[in-house]
């Protein structure tokens, strides 16, 4: 069989032992014999000779095919402010650093950056869509299903030590509208029926303040104990708060809580994209940036399951510019039942800088009329 037919039919390791023994039999006769035998030109043998000679049994193996420059590349100081703009918000893909750096290159190439200097975050579980709840979740109305839970804040090892030196919250009262993925928050600490009433009485008033029809409104949320899902009769508790406004409830199917993904997709975001990168000098710094992050996830995050909509947008197409800025400022609640928090409480909610910030900037993009 001629040489260029045995070569192209064999695997790595095989074509290294062919091509040894054509060397091999040309060093110990002829150039000419050697490619004779094998029925391969001369110029073949004395070039596998000559590697062989310079390099070993390494120049056997075949060469890369890979140019050695490329046209297409990225010049160096776009790489490295890629990388800076990453290592500044480490939660931030190849999608939202081209969103929000305006970076003059393709999403691929981006992704091909973090990738070669090791800045790409591998997911800890990766989970199949049983059903696609995108068409049905786009016919709601603003506020038609508001999902509430409560998020465990003592298990994020950064945010733990600042909680123990300066006594923040350890758990937060997350509620999530469905509709256009507006985001509220509350603070406690500790899990309790009251603590839950309080936090949707704080919502549910201020729907109400801004004409929204209560009846129209469900909450929903699992079966915990802080949401009345162990009592019999709710004449009493967190629902029987919601009814007493005049909204709805809706407890999710016990083991189920994939049905409450929107909310928990906060706290998976909000994980990532705060917790595990602030630190804090003191309690009121803490609640700075919180209220920052509110705003930052209802005025300024787009939402790629929502067609790249921050929950503003959603909002402005069913309610005038200023109402739809109006509904989504609600600053986070600190629910806590010491005299001395509730002072603390008082002075924070006074201080809101950041809030007329964030309003100005809807103002500058004319959600506000």
């Amino acid at each position: 069989m001629k040489y260029q037919e045995a070569i192209y039919k064999m695997n790595k390791r095989n074509k290294f032992n062919h091509r040894k023994e054509i060397v091999l039999y040309a060093i110990n006769n002829s150039n000419s014999a050697s490619a004779k035998k094998y029925e391969c030109d001369i110029k073949t043998v004395r070039e596998w000779k000559r590697r062989f000679i310079k390099y070993g049994n390494a120049g056997l193996m075949d060469k890369s095919r890979k140019p050695h420059h490329s046209s297409n590349k990225i010049d160096s100081e776009l790489e490295e402010h890629i990388v800076d703009c990453r290592k500044k918000t480490p939660a931030f893909g190849s999608v939202r650093l081209n969103d929000y750096f305006n970076i003059p290159c393709h999403i691929n190439t981006i992704y091909n950056v973090l990738k070669r200097n090791n800045l790409i975050i591998p997911h800890k579980t990766k989970r199949k869509k049983k059903m696609d709840m995108r068409r049905v979740k786009a016919l709601y109305k603003p506020f038609e299903n508001i999902m509430i839970d409560v998020k465990y804040l003592t298990d994020i090892s950064k945010y733990h030590s600042y909680l123990q030196a300066l006594n923040l919250p350890k758990y937060q009262y997350t509620a999530r509208d469905v509709k256009t993925g507006g985001l509220y928050l509350g603070y406690a600490d500790s899990v309790s029926v009251t603590y839950a009433s309080i936090f949707v009485k704080y919502i549910l008033k201020h729907l109400k303040r801004h004409n929204i029809d209560l009846s129209e409104v469900t909450i929903q949320t699992d079966n915990g104990t802080e949401f009345s899902g162990n009592l019999m009769n709710h004449d009493h508790g967190f629902v029987h708060t919601i009814n007493e406004l005049g909204a709805n409830h809706r407890f999710i199917p016990p083991h189920r809580p994939n049905l409450n993904s929107d909310v928990e997709t906060v706290h998976h975001h909000e994980e990532r994209e705060f917790f595990d990168l602030e630190s804090y000098s003191s309690y009121r710094e803490f609640y700075d940036k919180i209220i920052t992050y509110q705003y930052f996830w209802n005025y300024g995050r787009y939402n790629y399951y929502k067609g790249k909509k921050m929950p503003i947008d959603i909002m402005s197409e069913h309610f005038d510019g200023k109402k739809s800025v109006q509904l989504l400022d609600l600053p986070p609640m600190l629910i806590n039942s010491s005299k001395k928090y509730l002072q603390v409480k008082n002075n924070l909610i006074k201080f809101d800088s950041t809030r007329e910030y964030v309003l100005g900037l809807a103002a500058s993009q004319k959600y506000l009329i």
